[in-house]
């Protein structure tokens, strides 16, 4: 890769890595609360929040079990609709606010009904909502199973999204500059920064949070259905002069300042 492509691979690992650790602060946050509301006792694992309130305590009751286990999944839903909305406001707009909401988005559908896919078969979180909701387990897998046309919906466009960030035209007139395009802004990032992200906890790596990378991946790889067709691609345009080669010093800032705050927490909490 030149120098230009070496930026266009980092501005998005940048702000891969820094939207993550935001969407997932959000999270924690917001469980953090309604645990807290129900006067539990909460530890950090990862980048995850658990309630160690012992089990067999009058704390865990129907309300406290659904309220404190599908919070995640709301919030998570609520901040797709908050991304996406950025994102279409940013997306003729210079800058890469554009790229930091598209992973935003990305993430916000892993953690909303990707977590079906990751939870139900390692029985967390979700799993424990639906079962005080007597949800039987084969219905449980029903439902993740009837997640992933969701999933695919919500992320066939993500290819629109990344090109976006082309500085002109020329740079996507055919299939395989796209392709090359895409896999610098938005495939390359999604795998490294999942390799770093894991690596921050690499003595403590948990096979969900594994299952929860793939499936950002897998959201990533799905757009390259659409660079089997031929023409343009529809009701695109394009920002001239778009710094996509060029350091995003805003993306570095938002990189250096969600992992020193991760780091941080960390070595405070863990």
């Amino acid at each position: 890769m030149n120098k230009k492509s070496y930026w266009i691979f980092l501005n998005s690992f940048f702000a891969f890595v820094s939207a993550f650790i935001f969407i997932k602060a959000i999270i924690v946050i917001f469980r953090f609360l309604v645990i807290r509301y129900f006067n539990g006792s909460t530890q950090m694992d990862n980048f995850e929040i658990d309630c160690i309130t012992w089990k067999f305590s009058s704390f865990w009751n129907q309300t406290s079990v659904i309220s404190i286990y599908i919070a995640g999944f709301f919030i998570a839903c609520v901040i797709i609709v908050f991304a996406y909305i950025l994102y279409r406001w940013f997306r003729t707009k210079r800058g890469f606010f554009k790229l930091w909401f598209t992973w935003l988005y990305i993430f916000a559908i892993s953690q909303s009904f990707g977590i079906f896919l990751r939870d139900i078969p390692f029985r967390r979180d979700i799993y424990h909502a639906l079962n005080w909701m007597y949800f039987p387990y084969w219905l449980m897998i029903v439902a993740s199973l009837i997640t992933i046309p969701a999933i695919i919906v919500l992320n066939f466009s993500n290819d629109i999204k990344f090109l976006r960030m082309s500085p002109g035209f020329d740079y996507i007139r055919s299939n395989i500059q796209r392709r090359r395009l895409y896999t610098k802004v938005a495939l390359l990032p999604s795998i490294f920064g999942s390799i770093f992200i894991l690596f921050l906890h690499f003595n403590n790596i948990n096979l969900f949070e594994i299952v929860e990378k793939l499936i950002i991946i897998a959201g990533i790889v799905i757009a390259y259905f659409h660079f089997s067709r031929e023409e343009m691609l529809v009701e695109f345009r394009i920002v001239k002069n778009e710094p996509i080669g060029k350091p995003g010093l805003l993306l570095i800032i938002l990189f250096i300042l969600s992992l020193y705050g991760y780091l941080y927490l960390k070595n405070i909490y863990f």
